[in-house]
């Protein structure tokens, strides 16, 4: 099978979702920690995390990952691709999963907002790896960046809070879609990874950074 025919991707957690993951999960206990006369504070509250996770009280699996994956996969074999799960934790650095996504031999991979970083687009373009994410992603030195449409969306949110004010349940509140969508291109990243943008995807397009 050509590489062409039989395209995989990976896809990195979002930082939102252990935010998302505790607040459907009230009852969780919180600690706080107050680190006083530490040169090196970080490293302490990362071994510190890690002891509790390892004494099984913290549960570092996302609840929403496994679901989000699932149906992303199945989505993708009905149009003959198959996707490579990488999860990479927020406050985890990205190289070790860029090197799992070549290891995997992955073609493309799919950044999620809350996974960008500087680092982020550096890392794609140095292992060679095409990317589609947000809108905002070719603007950091991603490829593509197509996603719903921002002013849209925030009008979508502010009917659902007017909605809310009067009186209506949000259990009763249908989930509302955008129906615009942004394109967005960075042929200069293109070019970098040695790809050629066809011109009518460019032509579609809302913006194209040279």
């Amino acid at each position: 099978m050509r590489r062409r025919d039989f395209i995989k991707a990976a896809v990195g957690a979002a930082s939102t979702w252990p935010l998302a993951a505790s607040a459907q999960q009230p009852k969780t206990a919180t600690v706080g920690v107050l680190v006083t006369g530490n040169p090196n504070p970080e490293a302490f509250l990362q071994e510190f995390r890690s002891a509790l996770a390892a004494a099984g009280l913290i549960n570092e699996a996302d609840p929403f990952a496994a679901p989000f994956a699932a149906q992303l996969g199945q989505s993708a074999r009905s149009i003959g691709v198959q996707i490579e799960p990488i999860l990479v934790h927020p406050d985890a650095p990205q190289t070790p999963a860029f090197a799992a996504m070549v290891a995997k031999r992955v073609d493309a991979f799919i950044v999620e907002l809350g996974t960008i970083r500087p680092e982020t687009a550096e890392l794609a373009i140095e292992h060679r790896l095409p990317s589609s994410g947000p809108r905002a992603w070719p603007s950091t030195g991603g490829l593509i960046g197509y996603s719903g449409n921002l002013a849209e969306m925030t009008r979508l949110a502010a009917d659902y809070v007017d909605k809310i004010i009067k009186g209506r349940k949000p259990a009763d509140l249908p989930v509302a879609l955008p129906t615009k969508f942004d394109l967005a291109v960075n042929v200069k990243t293109a070019k970098a990874l040695g790809l050629e943008v066809p011109p009518m995807l460019l032509a579609r397009a809302d913006e194209v950074i040279e």
